[in-house]
């Protein structure tokens, strides 16, 4: 199953299924400074999932109606990584992790260590391709929970990539690979 963003934001973007182009989700983030609310809603415009980023303060976020800080819901497993480990609603746990020679990311299933999803960024080398990411089709009921942990870890992985001057870290600038998982 793939998924793809109308634009390379991961705050402001109405996203698809990659094979019927049906519209699946909206992502909606107003400007402000510091802090600011990332809200998912689906095709029927419930709110499915949201972000709210604290500049003081914890940040929380809220899935299926379920309101938890952030810490509680994903966490770093390394104290000195920048992987980022969550339970979806299937109860599983999985890990977003940087992939090894792309500025991208992985999703891993943590009891398997099996890969199922890949995130591949917006670029221009071959003709325009927006942000995607092929997720396992097992993975389509937890979708939301599954896009909202995306857009945190990416924000986070631009974040890193903007503090250290690293430009292939940022929006649309990194390689992407194609293909199958």
């Amino acid at each position: 199953m793939n998924i793809h963003f109308d634009s390379n934001s991961v705050h402001n973007s109405n996203v698809y299924d990659g094979a019927s182009n049906k519209f699946l989700f909206n992502l909606d983030t107003p400007i402000s400074l510091g802090s600011g609310t990332t809200t998912i809603t689906n095709v029927d415009r419930d709110v499915v999932a949201v972000w709210d980023r604290r500049a003081f303060g914890r940040d929380k976020v809220t899935i299926r109606g379920e309101e938890r800080y952030m810490v509680d819901w994903m966490d770093t497993p390394n104290i000195f990584g920048s992987s980022r480990r969550f339970t979806a609603p299937d109860g599983k746990s999985y890990t977003w992790k940087t992939r090894e020679a792309a500025s991208s990311l992985k999703l891993v299933d943590d009891r398997s260590g099996r890969t199922v999803a890949k995130a591949h960024n917006a670029h221009h080398v071959f003709g325009p391709r927006a942000m995607s990411i092929d997720f396992d089709p097992s993975l389509a009921q937890i979708l939301d929970a599954l896009v909202l942990s995306f857009v945190i870890c990416e924000h986070k992985r631009r974040a890193r990539g903007r503090s250290r001057g690293d430009g292939g870290a940022m929006a649309g600038t990194g390689a992407a690979g194609g293909g199958a998982m």
